[in-house]
């Protein structure tokens, strides 16, 4: 059994479970960590059939009930799996306006046959002047708060959104380094913008010094935050 998780280390998922499991003989328990997130995989050497489905049915249940906000799935799917069948089955349509991960969560959101069905379109609005000339960012937002900002990542939602005239928009602007940082904004910042129908919101993280690594973490939150507004608003 896998139950796959992101947004979460390694370290702190083994310090919420431990009191759990350390007090199973059976089955065991083992955290595979990647870029993407962590695959917490149950084994189980019990003979009987339904003796091993029914206490991995209990251990799965217990673990989840600790950690589900950051558990994504139980088996192979990857994110990217989960987030595009619930977009076909609601029949929800997505557009994304990315600055800092260049295209990265665009690209995954095609990588999956008959992504026409929920993904318009994708705008790389890399300066602070395509943000203004194309998504109709306010040149004084960004002057007043900065293009790092969760002022700009939502207005860049919102932006997107109303110009491919999608249900949901989506977004992302940071500093992924090694440049670019300020006294108050650090390498590794990144916020994540979310429009539908039901609001706005932008989401802060504070990542890592490695560029590609944090391409990939932005790209991976991204996409989770995607997941879990479909299943609250739709």
């Amino acid at each position: 059994s896998k139950i796959r998780t992101t947004g979460i280390g390694e370290s702190k998922l083994a310090e919420i479970l431990e009191p759990l499991i350390s007090r199973w003989n059976s089955p065991s328990v083992s955290f595979l960590p990647t870029l993407e997130g962590v695959d917490i995989v149950l084994r189980i050497t019990e003979t009987d059939k339904n003796t091993a489905e029914k206490r991995l049915k209990e251990a799965e249940g217990g673990i989840i009930k600790r950690i589900k906000r950051w558990v994504y799935t139980i088996g192979e799917e990857d994110l990217i799996d989960v987030v595009s069948r619930l977009l076909r089955e609601k029949g929800i349509t997505v557009a994304v306006a990315e600055s800092c991960t260049g295209g990265s969560i665009s690209s995954i959101l095609t990588d999956i046959s008959g992504s026409s069905a929920y993904f318009d379109c994708g705008v790389v609005s890399y300066s602070n002047d395509a943000k203004i000339d194309i998504l109709g960012v306010s040149e004084d937002m960004i002057k007043k708060y900065g293009a790092v900002s969760s002022q700009v990542a939502i207005a860049m939602a919102e932006g997107i959104r109303r110009i491919a005239g999608t249900d949901i928009g989506l977004s992302t602007t940071g500093i992924f380094g090694p440049t670019g940082a300020t006294t108050t904004k650090p390498v590794g910042l990144v916020f994540i913008g979310y429009s539908d129908k039901k609001g706005s919101i932008s989401k802060k993280y504070m990542f890592g010094t490695v560029r590609k690594r944090n391409k990939i973490k932005t790209t991976q939150e991204a996409l989770n935050l995607l997941r879990k507004n479909i299943i609250k608003n739709f």
